[in-house]
């Protein structure tokens, strides 16, 4: 039985993107949205909209947002092109979203998640080191 496992965010200065990764590895149609002012508020919202149910929702194990700037333990230091000059706590921030017991929301900074992708799924599996 496949079910949704993990919802991504790529959280930008002018659009979010949002999909849903199935247990098989399956994404959803991308879903793209220009960025609002209350980017937390357009993500829960976002979030729902791809899995209405409170129930699926609880199957979710992972909340991935990918955000321009630097990222240190759930915290997003600074946005400047979100007009973030302070410190943000993702994992607070979106506590509403996490309706699972063993939902985890991870944050990463956009070029260190795209060196990843390209390490695990490009030219990079190529290589050893």
């Amino acid at each position: 039985m496949s079910y949704t496992r993990m919802q991504a965010f790529d959280l930008g200065g002018t659009w979010i993107r949002a999909v849903n990764i199935s247990s098989e590895g399956k994404f959803s149609p991308i879903r793209k949205e220009p960025t609002e002012e209350n980017f937390i508020r357009q993500i829960e919202r976002m979030s729902q909209q791809l899995i209405p149910s409170t129930k699926k929702r609880n199957l979710l194990d992972y909340i991935a947002i990918i955000a321009p700037g630097p990222v240190r333990g759930g915290m997003l230091l600074a946005a400047p092109p979100l007009g973030l000059k302070k410190p943000l706590d993702f994992k607070k921030e979106l506590a509403s979203l996490v309706t699972g017991e063993s939902t985890e929301i991870v944050l990463e900074n956009d070029l260190t998640a795209a060196a990843y992708a390209e390490l695990y799924e490009g030219h990079g599996k190529q290589w050893d080191n």
